[in-house]
C-alpha cells in the first residue's frame, strides 16, 4: 500500500467535540491553524464549513487509515472521470 506524505496526525484539541473524532490526520505539513485555534468560534466555523481532506478516528492509526481511504476514493473518481 502506497503512503501519503506528508501526513500529520494530532489529538483533537477539543476531544472531538467539533471535529467528530479524537484524532485527525492531515495530508499537510501541519494542521490548518483554524482547526486548532484557541478561539472556540473559529474552531466551530472551521469544522462546520471545511472541505479540507482529513482523516478521522479514535486512534492515530484509524485517522491515518481513514485519510488514506478518502484519498484513494478521490483518486478513483478522477480516474473514472478521465481527469
Amino acid at each position: 500500500m502506497d503512503k501519503l506524505k506528508p501526513i500529520v496526525v494530532i489529538a483533537d484539541r477539543y476531544d472531538g467535540l467539533y471535529s467528530g473524532a479524537k484524532y485527525i490526520a492531515w495530508h499537510l505539513d501541519k494542521p490548518p491553524p483554524d482547526s486548532i485555534s484557541d478561539d472556540i468560534e473559529t474552531v466551530k466555523v472551521f469544522w462546520c464549513g471545511t472541505n479540507t481532506l482529513c482523516g478521522k478516528g479514535n486512534t492515530p492509526e484509524a485517522a491515518s487509515n481513514d485519510l488514506y481511504i478518502k484519498y484513494q476514493r478521490i483518486r478513483l473518481k478522477r480516474i473514472i472521470r478521465g481527469l
